[in-house]
């Protein structure tokens, strides 16, 4: 792709050019632009000076200075670490400033418990779910409607739901999702990244 790979022969910023180019060609929109978001301010950092373990040191302690959130600071060490390991492995980048001696040191951060719902919450949010397809079944029965949604609606809401709390799939994975994706032995979503990934659900939900 590139015509030259001697890392001597090009500047920081245009080596972090070639990787970001590199990425539209195999990552989605938003990856892409997560990349640039945190790449950009470090090539004005660089300012032309060589990528090393020395030069991001110093451009993630110069985050650290001015309080950025630590999941922006783990966000900068993550995506310059991906850059790295993709200028090695063109042979644009002499040695990974993340291994061995005088290396990047990693980002210290606390680890946060996520809050999920409780067994009893999910058993309530099915439930609810369910009683709101009896409901409208049971107005269907007396005062019938030609609308096609007022069931789908609610019979769809409960497969959501169901869906959701069996896979453990993300909202937007099952956003993507279409029937024919659903019926199938092997249910394949595109899962974050642009990668596609095999999920699984039990016979009831499906």
């Amino acid at each position: 792709m590139f015509p030259s790979r001697n890392p001597e022969a090009r500047s920081s910023s245009e080596l972090i050019a070639q990787f970001l180019e590199s990425r539209s060609e195999s990552c989605n929109p938003a990856s892409c632009a997560t990349y640039r978001a945190f790449l950009r301010p470090f090539r004005d950092f660089l300012s032309e000076r060589p990528i090393s373990s020395l030069t991001i040191s110093a451009y993630l302690s110069e985050q650290r200075a001015r309080k950025l959130a630590p999941a922006t600071i783990g966000g900068s060490y993550r995506m310059i670490k991906t850059l790295c390991r993709w200028l090695l492995e063109q042979d644009l980048l002499e040695r990974d400033p993340f291994v061995g001696a005088g290396r990047v040191r990693p980002i210290a951060q606390k680890r946060k418990r996520r809050r999920v719902y409780t067994e009893e919450q999910v058993v309530k949010l099915m439930t609810v779910a369910q009683d709101w397809i009896a409901e409208r079944e049971e107005v269907n029965r007396w005062w019938p409607s030609d609308n096609p949604y007022f069931l789908r609606d609610a019979r769809q809401s409960y497969a959501l739901v169901l869906l959701l709390c069996d896979s453990a799939l993300r909202a937007a994975e099952v956003c993507a999702l279409d029937c024919g994706q659903i019926r199938e032995e092997e249910m394949i979503v595109m899962s974050k990244g642009g990668h596609e990934d095999s999920a699984f659900i039990s016979p009831l939900t499906r």
